[in-house]
């Protein structure tokens, strides 16, 4: 009887599980921008603040160039376990000139770039990890008890 109960358990989970993976999970991070959106921003006629009015805030700026802002968006769709797959991306750049007039919009393709990591390790300063006798011998004045001068 109790195997029973425990192979429909099993069963049922397996099931369920099944049934949760047939509908994607989707996600939207950063700022999509609307094409209606774009259209009323203009080079030359618009500044910082007027595009932070009709865009909202850009999602990063140029660490080198502050002049240079980046509205970037990604939608993702995951079945399952498997990775999230990207379904679509955004990635506009608008740069303004040094009186802060926006200079050029620009829709940038293939917006996604790979970065490789690298397992190379940097070297360190420190001597590495102190062994129990290093330990010892840095601890050992350490501990004494206080003299006294009642003594």
């Amino acid at each position: 009887m109790r195997k029973k109960i425990f192979i429909s358990a099993i069963s049922a989970a397996c099931i369920l599980s099944m049934a949760g993976a047939c509908t994607p999970e989707t996600a939207t991070r950063g700022n999509f921008v609307k094409n209606y959106q774009l259209e009323r921003i203009k080079p030359g006629k618009d500044t910082r603040q007027s595009v932070l009015r009709t865009l909202g805030s850009p999602t990063t700026t140029d660490p080198f160039d502050n002049r240079v802002w980046y509205y970037l968006g990604q939608k993702t769709e995951k079945h399952g376990m498997f990775d999230p797959e990207i379904i679509d991306e955004l990635a506009i750049r608008l740069t303004f000139n040094d009186e802060g007039l926006l200079d050029s919009v620009e829709k940038l393709e293939n917006g996604h770039m790979s970065v490789p990591i690298s397992d190379n390790e940097t070297p360190s300063a420190g001597h590495g990890e102190p062994s129990a006798v290093s330990q010892f011998l840095r601890n050992l004045g350490r501990f004494n008890r206080p003299s006294s001068d009642t003594e």
